[in-house]
């Protein structure tokens, strides 16, 4: 047997396994389409499934002043920013490090008729988003603390959990949460006075290495949802630079 295990008890959670697997078994190497807040969306392969609980809870939260300015951050299909845009937003940046997400997004823009009001970006977090602040930025981060790097050697390859048409790990787990902690050492920079980041959180995630780079960045957080699947939560936060 190999070490997949390993990456579970990191996680702090018997059955994430079990979890992932159900999620990763409503992947096919195809498009297909999915309902979500009464919206449909087309899911290219090896692009995250938005027919998760945490993006369901996240959707459901998606408010924006009317007007607003949005970045949709790792945005997948881009669900969340077209869901801004039919919410008020004047404009949405779509931003995802994953070429095959881009792609996605670019097709459902053009589905929701939108294409004016949106650009959608290849982008390692801001690195091209440009220098223009937001005044939400929308961010349904990968919450699964792995200690080390996660690939389907760590995970098992008989877990099958790795393949055609999968999306790549980090879609699911941040290692050591460096992609959380680099977001947060600079995302202060691209928000608007009076700006905020809405994101997404669970108690599978490490809610005590989370708090700490909010501590060590001077960030703080509002609750604002959550929503429940047996034992596990999925938690909404509006997140504010703490100027106190």
């Amino acid at each position: 047997m190999t070490n997949k295990m390993s990456i579970v008890s990191d996680v702090g959670s018997d059955t994430l396994l079990t979890r992932l697997e159900t999620h990763w078994q409503s992947y096919e190497n195809k498009s297909f389409d999915v309902e979500i807040a009464g919206e449909s969306f087309i899911v290219h392969p090896a692009v995250y499934n938005p027919d998760a609980p945490i993006t369901r809870t996240m959707a459901h939260a998606v408010e924006v002043p009317a007007g607003a300015r949005v970045l949709d951050l790792g945005c997948g299909v881009g669900l969340l920013g077209l869901l801004a845009l039919r919410r008020g937003a004047a404009s949405c940046v779509f931003a995802d490090l994953n070429p095959a997400a881009v792609q996605n997004t670019i097709a459902n823009v053009a589905q929701f008729g939108v294409g004016d009001r949106a650009t959608v970006v290849l982008s390692d977090l801001f690195s091209a988003v440009g220098e223009t602040p937001f005044d939400v930025i929308l961010l349904n981060a990968p919450f699964l603390y792995a200690a080390t790097d996660v690939n389907k050697l760590t995970l098992g390859e008989e877990s099958g959990l790795f393949r055609p048409g999968v999306p790549p790990a980090t879609s699911f787990f941040d290692p050591g949460y460096k992609l959380i902690a680099r977001f947060f050492a600079t995302v202060r920079e691209h928000l608007a006075p009076g700006g905020f980041i809405q994101f997404a959180f669970s108690n599978l995630g490490n809610r005590q290495a989370l708090d700490e780079i909010l501590t060590q960045q001077r960030f703080r957080m509002e609750h604002v949802r959550t929503e429940n699947t047996g034992s596990f939560e999925w938690q909404v936060y509006r997140v504010r630079p703490d100027v106190t």
